[in-house]
């Protein structure tokens, strides 16, 4: 499994990752690496490919706090994240609906200022 990111993300976001990425596939496999320390038949661990996605979401929340931490100290009172499919993760508790019933004017907004 060989995983890319890009650098601009900084390190911490790439060893974060990676953690979960060894994290999972260790609980997933406990059994197999325990049996054969020689791995001669890796077709026990092609399914790992498929919980990647998994993983990623995983790590959603753990990021999400990691740079709130960094920010709440000039000022930012929480940080959202609210995905294409509608879930959302928050720093602190939210109501759900409000949030995603303002998604549209937060998205104007974000647009604006990063232009």
């Amino acid at each position: 499994c060989a995983i890319f990111h890009n650098v601009a993300d900084g390190d911490k976001y790439g060893s974060l990752v990676a953690s979960e990425i060894l994290k999972v596939f260790l609980w997933s496999f406990e059994n197999e690496l325990e049996k054969d320390s020689t791995f001669r038949d890796l077709k026990a661990f092609e399914e790992f490919g498929s919980k990647l996605p998994e993983v990623f979401r995983g790590c959603i929340q753990s990021i999400l706090d990691k740079y709130f931490a960094s920010y709440a100290r000039l000022g930012v009172r929480q940080a959202v994240l609210v995905t294409e499919s509608g879930e959302t993760y928050s720093t602190s508790p939210i109501d759900r609906l409000a949030v995603l019933a303002s998604v549209e004017a937060l998205q104007h907004v974000a647009t604006d200022i990063s232009t």
